[in-house]
């Protein structure tokens, strides 16, 4: 889309520091505003987007997302491609990383250097990412039915059905009831 640049500049410029949701009136308002943005700003976004004051999102056009998703407050996202599933909450200050640095050896004369290819992240269905958790560049791909913890550092594949906590994170497989 031609557009997208222009409703990115307009989410930074004037819907991201609008007010939070809890804020009577005003905050409906603004989160209304920040979906329509988004909604225009992602390469793909599904119904019910729900994004709060604060959230950074790059560019937004390597991101796809499916519906009834969830942004808490001060999201942040660098320099990845992702793609979410239905039913996903990303509660506050959660951190996504993106590139690597590739740090030469100690006797190497090469500076040190930005990964050219940006890491790829899927998040599955049903998935609940807790507050403060750090997802590092190493990670790239969530399962479904899956819960985060709050403040867990994920630096691996997490597979379907699993609790995850901890630094770094450790898993748990947990009873999925039908």
């Amino acid at each position: 889309m031609i557009l997208r640049p222009f409703f990115a500049l307009g989410y930074y410029a004037f819907a991201r520091p609008l007010f939070k949701s809890t804020v009577p009136i005003l905050g409906t308002g603004a989160t209304y505003i920040r979906h329509f943005f988004c909604r225009f700003m992602f390469k793909q976004c599904g119904k019910k987007l729900f994004v709060e004051k604060g959230c950074f999102f790059g560019n937004g056009n390597e991101i796809s997302v499916g519906n009834n998703v969830r942004f808490g407050f001060n999201f942040r996202f660098m320099q990845r491609i992702m793609n979410l599933g239905n039913d996903v909450i990303v509660e506050q200050e959660v951190l996504i990383l993106g590139k690597a640095y590739q740090i030469p050896k100690i006797n190497d004369s090469r500076e040190i250097q930005l990964s050219k290819q940006k890491p790829k992240l899927s998040i599955g269905n049903h998935v609940v990412i807790g507050a403060r958790t750090v997802i590092t560049n190493t990670c790239s791909s969530i399962g479904n039915n899956v819960f985060i913890k709050q403040g867990a550092i994920v630096m691996q594949d997490i597979p379907d059905n699993t609790i995850v906590e901890g630094n770094p994170a450790t898993f748990k497989e947990r009873e999925v009831t039908t």
